[in-house]
């Protein structure tokens, strides 16, 4: 039986902030009527991208996201919060894209 990612949170649209740094902010539903904000940064090197912290993104922005140029790197920063957000976006990227996963040694994913 194929993988099921996770649906497709909540989100905004990307933002350049600045030159070539980009940021999108959304949430997740951590439990039933409970939503916690998380963020993404996308820094752009040429035409490589490096997804800090990713949020699945819906048609229309991955749209734009792709226009930015190729993913490569997925970069995870933390454990999150009660484990609920632990890979919840990262394999999806990495399975899209076949970006390199990149987090701090011992970090559970």
């Amino acid at each position: 039986m194929p993988y099921e990612f996770p649906e497709v949170q909540p989100h905004g649209k990307i933002r350049e902030v600045f030159p070539d740094v980009f940021h999108v902010t959304g949430s997740v539903e951590m439990v039933p009527g409970m939503r916690i904000s998380r963020a993404m940064t996308i820094l752009r090197d040429g035409q490589t991208l490096t997804l800090v912290s990713p949020i699945r993104l819906n048609d229309e922005e991955t749209q734009v996201l792709d226009g930015l140029g190729r993913v490569e790197n997925i970069v995870k920063l933390g454990g999150y919060h009660l484990g609920v957000q632990n890979g919840l976006d990262e394999p999806y990227y990495v399975d899209r894209y076949g970006a390199k996963f990149w987090a701090l040694e011992g970090m559970e994913h």
